[in-house]
Order: C-alpha cells, then structure tokens, then sequence
C-alpha cells in the first residue's frame, strides 16, 4: 500500500521487506516527503524512521532540520516528525528554534505542534549563564515579520492546518 519510499546513500543495508540502514549522503524521496541524512534506519515493526546526522526533512508547506529527526508512523502514514539537537522548522512565514520540536499529522496536515527546551545539563550547572550552552539559547524562538515569542515551551493547536490556539 501507498507509494514506494526512493532511497539513495552510499551504502544501504536491507534486512527483509521491514528493515534497512543507509549510510553516506542519505536521500529519501516519497511522495511529497523528501528527507536527507548522513545515515537512517527504516524499522516498520517499530513504526519509524530514524534519520541520523544533518537531517532535514522537506515537506509540502515546511522545512525541518536538526541532528536527529525521528518519523513515527502509523501502519503506512506518517503522523509524528520528531526533531532533537538545534531543531528549526521554516515554513512560509514563521521560523520555529529550539532544542526540541515535535510535530502531529494526519493525512499529511498539521494538527499539532509542540516545542520544548532542553533538558537540563547533567553535569551540574545551572543553566543561567548564557555563555554557556545551555540557558535562553535553549529555549523556543518562533521568528514571524512581525513578532517574536520565546518561552519555555510553545504549542500550537491547528487541527487541519487552521490555527486554532497557540
């Protein structure tokens, strides 16, 4: 069912018709989906895919990018993206930072979207100095023409894509 996923890398490993890992310049094409990697891990009995190190996923009305960008799926759909580690969502007018965005979909439309800090740093520091890596860098930033909203955490609630509540 649906469309075949279009992968190209250096090297691809395929494991029966439910698994595969692909390393070196990792391209995927589906549909309207195109995502980039320098390795991903296509698991359909754990419902996702893992694309590791520069990932960037290029959907219909948005660009996200971070170090890691988990896809969840449900049987055949994708209805999580996941990014962690200097994650930026672009879409036509807005700009989304931050250490962590998660984003809900069904049928392809935007339903949800949520951006959180960053965990706190387990070495012991308190995370108010802004030197350091963590502190306000480490908090959402959603860049628009005309405003800027920081917080601690920012969600946006857009059933079908028309926003309803942020």
């Amino acid at each position: 069912p649906g469309s075949p996923y279009i992968v190209d890398g250096d090297r691809i490993y395929i494991e029966g018709n439910d698994y595969f890992r692909a390393t070196g310049n990792v391209e995927i094409e589906r549909d309207s989906l195109n995502a980039f990697a320098d390795e991903v891990e296509y698991d359909q009995v754990r419902g996702r895919i893992l694309l590791e190190g520069s990932a960037r996923v290029d959907g219909p009305t948005y660009d996200l990018v971070g170090r890691t960008i988990t896809l969840g799926m449900n049987g055949d759909a994708i209805d999580e993206l996941r990014a962690v580690e200097d994650a930026v969502l672009t879409g036509e007018d807005l700009q989304l930072r931050s250490p962590e965005i998660r984003i809900y979909l069904t049928d392809d439309l935007l339903q949800r979207l949520v951006a959180i800090m960053a965990a706190p740093p387990s070495d012991g520091r308190s995370g108010d100095d802004e030197d350091e890596d963590y502190g306000t860098l480490a908090r959402p930033i959603a860049l628009a023409e005309d405003f800027e909203l920081t917080a601690d955490s920012i969600e946006v609630i857009a059933p079908g894509e028309v926003l309803q509540q942020i």
